[in-house]
């Protein structure tokens, strides 16, 4: 027996006007979509949700509190109701208009007065309208057995989902299930945003509900030094993805009557790959220039960098969603960094908590002030993985450049717990070209090459099951290169040159010391100082010509040692308290009186106030970066042209406590700690595991990006993370 609903449809199908795509009103609905991610959580109500009919016509809806939004309804009349959605095929957009309040990303840190932070952003407050991140990637009528997968997510805006309405069960109402990705998780260190203790209480809680629906496993990844906030990424429109010059708009396959605004649409927090990149950026040149589209198109280059800042954002929130891809993509297997994600893949792909923090400061060049920045947001991130480690949550952490120091500074901190309450809750810490010092994870403390008490991070792998550190001798960055597409390679790296005069030596300590008795004392030695200037008989007096041995230096050792160590007994005690005249080395949870750190912070700072905030040249060395060379003079004994350390080098350079927890008869000895892989063969860029992504800039042969993809995201990261943990919910799925 033929049901109603088909009878209606057979009418409609009849009644169809090919030239205005507009029927008769004889078979139509109310569309009830039922949203909900794939970890089973309703979208936030609020959300503004467009509805498209055959017909064109657009129908609005507002997404409640059961994650219900409802459209077509017309005003009622006796029958029941007036129903306003055309029979067929339908789709729907989630809009970015503020009906709902903005979601603040998790905040734990707040601009501190009295502190003159030097920033590149004025405004550092991530906002995510609550539809972002929300990607539709398969829907179902209720009536139907099966779900209709999206053609592609990432171009559910050009090439939407669509699915037929019809009416069910012999009413007028349509019922369809639609089911989205989760939102994203971003963890905000940076100083200049404005939030409140609530949003934050809120975030975390959010957060943490949403790693346990995801497999109770948090993956975090931190990017580097000079990365600004940033913006997000847009979906590509129709008008994109085709060459409308072509498109007939009366054409079934347009999905839109008239142009859509890609702004007023969810952002999708998603990466375009070099091959979607290529394609889109030849559309735009074959539309704008009427030029072939080419890739030799002198044009091309320029149209391609646009596309990209479009479709995959800027700087810091464009991170978050490339690493994100990828590490999707690798936990599903795929050794080929241009496969593309099966709706299979896409039911199972996880967030990562993006961290950012101000490390993008001014003048650029001052590397110690980042590093003090880096210390600041560790003490913040430790806080937050206090809570996610109580929340039984497995934990693995995945760093590029110097967001090494902010992983690290965490670490240090929660390794330095009483009764190893937080020992080895880390399951890997992973270090990409890391920023930091080659024995930086040692637990050895010592002043060599460490001028100012910051190099260090003793307690550090305490916290942490296991550390790979994944490195290359051509990053032109972090050190000497005549191969690395970085410029400072051929002088070395910038790195090794940190705390020189041209990187501004030490000035940048100077920014914690403006308003407290240290800036007093400082005072009152400038006035000495000028004193020897001006007057030409005072200038051979003892101040003058050692005022460290006067009655005025002698008390001034004295005063900066009693501040230091009354706000040392003071802070020790509680994470929480807050730090002033230790702020610089906020990566130490507690500042024990007589140790060699606390001993060596206090004749730092002491030295520095005398000598006018800076280092003498000679004390400027500092040991090669961890990302450079990896563990060939802490370990393996080699130097930097290959041949061994001698005995008087080794007592220089080798580490036999870092030494000792890498060589290992086997892989697999619970003793192991720390693993290192030489990505030199492959890794000549300081960021080679974005930059090389896009083939028409990568004249190497055979090109980069494919081999970063296969063995450092998955051989090295991925394959690695899933031996003693686990990806979102792909926990030790590792398909070869």
């Amino acid at each position: 027996m033929t049901s109603l609903a088909d009878r209606f449809n057979a009418v409609c199908d009849k009644h169809l006007s090919e030239n205005t795509r507009d029927g008769t009103n004889c078979c139509k609905n109310e569309v009830v979509l039922h949203h909900k991610d794939t970890l089973g959580y309703p979208l936030p109500a609020g959300i503004v949700v467009n509805v498209y009919d055959e017909t064109g016509k657009v129908h609005r809806g507002v997404i409640d509190e059961n994650g219900v939004s409802r459209h077509g309804v017309g005003p009622v009349v006796p029958t029941g109701g007036n129903p306003q959605v055309h029979c067929g095929e339908i789709s729907w957009q989630l809009l970015r208009e503020p009906s709902a309040s903005p979601v603040i990303s998790l905040h734990t840190n707040k601009k501190i007065e009295g502190i003159r932070r030097q920033l590149a952003d004025k405004d550092e407050t991530i906002i995510h309208y609550p539809s972002d991140g929300y990607v539709l990637i398969k829907a179902k009528a209720r009536d139907e057995k099966n779900s209709v997968p999206s053609p592609n997510p990432k171009y559910q805006l050009s090439n939407p989902l669509t699915i037929e309405a019809h009416w069910q069960n012999g009413g007028y109402e349509c019922h369809i299930d639609a089911t989205y990705l989760p939102p994203p998780l971003t963890l905000n260190l940076r100083f200049n945003q404005q939030a409140t203790s609530d949003v934050n209480n809120e975030s975390i809680n959010r957060l943490i509900r949403q790693i346990n629906a995801d497999g109770k496993v948090a993956t975090l990844f931190i990017h580097g030094y000079n990365v600004s906030l940033g913006k997000t990424g847009n979906f590509p429109t129709f008008e994109d993805v085709n060459d409308t010059r072509s498109v007939n708009r009366n054409s079934p396959k347009v999905p839109y009557m008239f142009p859509m605004d890609s702004d007023s649409i969810q952002r999708p927090w998603l990466h375009y790959t070099d091959t979607e990149l290529t394609a889109l950026a030849k559309t735009e040149l074959s539309q704008s220039l009427r030029h072939s589209n080419d890739l030799d198109n002198p044009h091309m280059a320029f149209i391609y960098k646009n596309i990209d800042a479009r479709f995959n954002g800027k700087n810091a929130l464009s991170w978050f969603p490339h690493l994100e891809y990828y590490l999707n993509l690798a936990a599903s297997g795929k050794q080929n960094p241009d496969a593309n994600l099966t709706a299979e893949d896409w039911e199972k792909y996880s967030r990562i908590v993006g961290v950012t923090w101000s490390g993008s400061v001014t003048p650029s060049n001052v590397f110690l002030r980042a590093e003090m920045y880096a210390n600041e947001a560790g003490r913040e991130l430790a806080k937050v993985l206090k809570l996610l480690i109580e929340a039984q949550i497995q934990i693995n952490i995945i760093t590029h450049s110097l967001g090494a120091r902010v992983a690290l500074a965490a670490l240090n901190i929660l390794g330095d717990f009483d009764g190893k309450k937080y020992d080895e809750k880390v399951d890997n810490l992973i270090m990409w070209e890391a920023a930091v010092a080659d024995n930086a994870m040692t637990g050895h403390y010592t002043r060599e090459k460490n001028a100012l008490a910051m190099e260090l991070f003793p307690f550090a792998h305490k916290a942490v099951k296991r550390m790979r550190i994944l490195y290359s001798q051509h990053d032109g960055v972090l050190g000497r290169s005549v191969r690395s597409e970085d410029n400072y390679g051929v002088i070395g790296g910038a790195y090794s040159m940190k705390y020189s005069t041209l990187a501004g030596n030490s000035n940048a300590l100077k920014d914690y010391y403006q308003q407290n008795l240290i800036a007093q004392e400082f005072e009152q030695i400038e006035k000495v100082k000028r004193q020897c200037r001006v007057h030409t008989g005072y200038k051979d007096s003892r101040a003058c010509v050692n005022f460290d041995a006067t009655p005025e230096g002698v008390r001034l050792r004295k005063e900066i040692k009693r501040l230091l160590e009354e706000e040392a007994q003071a802070v020790s005690a509680d994470i929480n308290l807050p730090l002033s005249y230790l702020k610089p080395w906020s990566h130490y949870r507690r500042f024990e009186i007589g140790s060699d750190y606390f001993e060596h912070i206090t004749d730092v700072l002491t030295n520095l106030v005398l000598n006018n905030w800076s280092i003498d040249y000679k004390d400027m060395a500092v040991r090669p970066a961890l990302g450079h060379q990896g563990n060939r003079l802490t370990v393996d004994g080699l130097w930097f042209n290959n041949k061994p350390l001698s005995e008087v080098q080794k007592k220089e350079w080798f580490d036999p406590f870092i030494s000792d927890r890498t060589n290992k008869e086997s892989e697999n000895n619970p003793d192991k700690q720390f693993w290192f892989w030489d990505q030199s063969n492959y890794f000549i860029s300081h960021s080679a595991m974005r930059e090389f992504e896009f083939k028409i800039f990568d004249k190497q042969e055979p090109k980069v990006f494919p081999r970063i993809y296969r063995e450092s995201y998955v051989n090295e990261i991925m394959n690695r993370i899933q031996e003693n943990s686990s990806f979102g919910r792909y926990k030790n799925d590792k398909k070869k």
